[in-house]
């Protein structure tokens, strides 16, 4: 939701709302930049990576922040490396120096980073001797919020005048109508084979439009969180090169009397999902 970026320069600032710009009117409406630009933006999310100077960062912060985010989940610690708790104190006696006082909240997904990050990471020693620890607390949640109402508002409903839906699949929609006119252009020709393999085809197409990023950064994310032999199982259900294949070898009902219009929408359903990245 937020717009992003790095505290120095321009490289991988992302725009307000840049998972699903490209998917809704935000393009065409032309907002003032004024609420992407970090000198100006009312909410702006500065990022600092792993290998980057973190002087050379801070010192780029005109203004102090008003909260620090760590983020130390499995993916986090392992890119800061097996000194990462020395690495996270250095940043903030950094941020400390630069800033003074500035509210940090850790993010972590174990029970045991818990435990160091609040009992070593963040804690300072008291100035006198058997000085009681700060308060703490842990709290469970089921809603998805951090911060909620005591008080939920009472929801008002009022009734609907007119109500209309539409999908968004992109170039995605005319190749999911095609291959679902060839499905049933091979069930009627009696080709039951030719028919399941187009069904199982569609629905590849359909997993890949669902994805929220394209199919290579999903396949980088899971042989960074499970590896590459559960990632390559994984990605098995959304590769079309087997059922393509088949289909164009095949020699049922429907493969001979409509070979260029098969021959046609493979080339389509690579194009569309292996030759360009795929944005869904």
């Amino acid at each position: 939701m937020l717009p992003s970026g790095p505290c120095s320069g321009t490289d991988g600032r992302s725009e307000l709302l840049w998972r699903i710009r490209t998917k809704i009117d935000l393009n065409k409406l032309s907002p003032p930049k004024a609420a992407e630009n970090p000198a100006t933006a009312k909410f702006y999310l500065f990022g600092i990576r792993a290998n980057e100077n973190l002087e050379a960062q801070l010192k780029a912060l005109k203004n102090p922040p008003n909260l620090i985010l760590l983020q130390l989940d499995g993916t986090a610690r392992r890119r800061l490396g097996r000194n990462w708790e020395a690495r996270i104190k250095a940043f903030l006696a950094a941020a400390e120096a630069r800033f003074q006082n500035v509210a940090v909240i850790a993010l972590t997904d174990v029970p045991w980073t818990f435990d160091r990050v609040r009992f070593d990471t963040l804690f300072t020693k008291p100035k006198r001797r058997k000085a009681p620890p700060y308060p703490s607390d842990v709290i469970f949640s089921t809603d998805n919020e951090i911060v909620t109402d005591s008080v939920k508002a009472i929801a008002e409903f009022a009734p609907i005048k007119n109500c209309s839906v539409s999908a968004y699949a992109g170039e995605s929609a005319a190749l999911l109508k095609r291959l679902s006119t060839n499905r049933l252009r091979a069930s009627q020709a009696g080709d039951k084979e030719s028919a399941d393999r187009l069904g199982a085809l569609s629905g590849v197409v359909r997993r890949c439009t669902s994805l929220p990023g394209s199919r290579a950064e999903f396949s980088d994310y899971l042989i960074e969180e499970r590896g590459a032999i559960i990632a390559a199982e994984h990605m098995t259900d959304y590769r079309v090169g087997s059922l393509t294949k088949d289909l164009q070898d095949s020699f049922g009902a429907w493969p001979q009397l409509a070979r260029s219009e098969l021959t046609s929408m493979c080339q389509a359903v690579h194009k569309d999902l292996v030759l360009r990245p795929y944005k869904g």
